[in-house]
């Protein structure tokens, strides 16, 4: 991109100056640079044009800085005010069209993750329906037994009473009776 709007002719007139050397020792600072000039990613294709690599250190003095990038360069036109010149567009420069191609990258990128989210969300609202009917029939096979268990507990309970009513009654009944055999026992 940075090509595109510097062009070949103005890139000898380019100088890429790094900062934070301060931050990092010298050792990490050279892996970073060489990281930079070697990366197509990052600033190999305008070294390669012709830019220079620097680096500003606390300290240093950035009116030096621009001096050294003065000396010895004559202005150039950058390749993005010629297009525009020849009459084209920001959109229609050879930057223009690289940040339009980014531009609908990025969007197709944004759509596609915004329909992978939106199906994980059905999927994830479908799973919720479905987990709403199995808790419902839980629910409803839950009430089912407990409402047995309640009246088996009830059977049980009117059980357990009729046996003690028996048992006392029978208690009652031999009780009388033992009175009777003694009452019958005294007349005998």
């Amino acid at each position: 991109m940075f090509n595109s709007v510097v062009g070949g002719a103005a890139a000898k007139n380019v100088v890429v100056i790094t900062t934070k050397w301060d931050l990092v020792d010298s050792s990490t600072g050279n892996q970073r640079q060489v990281e930079l000039a070697e990366n197509p990613k990052f600033f190999k294709p305008i070294l390669e044009a012709g830019a220079r690599l620097g680096y500003y250190k606390q300290g240093d003095s950035p009116l030096g800085i621009i001096r050294s990038i003065l000396m010895g360069h004559k202005p150039v036109t950058l390749q993005i005010q010629t297009e525009m010149a020849e009459g084209k567009t920001i959109k229609e420069t050879a930057a223009g069209t690289i940040l339009n191609r980014e531009v609908e990258e990025a969007l197709r990128e944004a759509e596609k993750k915004h329909q992978e989210q939106m199906e994980a969300l059905k999927k994830s609202m479908l799973n919720t329906e479905a987990l709403e009917k199995v808790i419902q029939t839980l629910q409803e096979s839950n009430e089912r037994q407990l409402k047995a268990l309640a009246e088996k507990q009830a059977a049980l309970d009117k059980t357990l009473e009729e046996a003690k009513n028996t048992s006392i009654g029978q208690r009652i009944g031999d009780l009388f009776g033992a009175i009777f055999k003694k009452i019958a026992g005294w007349f005998i």
